[in-house]
């Protein structure tokens, strides 16, 4: 660290509101830019869109009514694509492009929710709050079942490991 002053009588490596840069300790209790243990809120809204793709049951209105996740929504779309493309034909057509638009939709709206949570929490807080959502997402989706669609089961409700067989 060198030694010379700038023009506000502290050291080059100092700021004015009492931290330092470039990983050093800071001058006064709190955290710092440089700091590991806060999430960024890039990694903390994929953390938390992510979590809420995969656990988080959504209505479903495509060919029956239901909810599932997005994940589960997203898997069938992409059966009923290959379908599409591989036949053809006006019904492989119409389920296609409804299940496809549905999982873009809600993927689209729990991206911007996420987003919208991930700005109103304190940087500070993040990551606990996103590691509490997803278990407690994962503990629900495993033990309770929130998922119902009538092409699992017949319509009756699952668990996410039911959901997924």
């Amino acid at each position: 660290m060198s030694h010379e002053l700038n023009r506000n009588g502290l050291h080059k490596m100092e700021r004015l509101d009492g931290f330092v840069r470039d990983g050093a300790q800071p001058l006064t209790p709190g955290t710092f830019r440089g700091d590991k243990r806060r999430m960024s809120s890039v990694w903390s809204r994929c953390s938390l869109w992510l979590s809420l793709l995969l656990f988080l049951p959504v209505p479903f209105w495509a060919f029956g009514t239901g909810w599932v996740s997005v994940a589960w929504l997203a898997e069938i779309s992409g059966f009923t694509a290959i379908v599409f493309l591989m036949d053809g034909g006006l019904v492989a057509t119409m389920m296609a492009a409804t299940l496809v638009t549905q999982t873009i939709l809600w993927a689209a709206a729990l991206f911007f929710a996420s987003a919208r949570i991930v700005h109103r929490l304190p940087a500070s807080r993040r990551a606990g709050f996103i590691a509490t959502t997803g278990l407690l997402l994962l503990a629900g989706s495993l033990l309770f079942p929130v998922y119902a669609t009538s092409f699992v089961r017949d319509g009756q409700p699952v668990n996410l490991i039911g959901l997924f067989q």
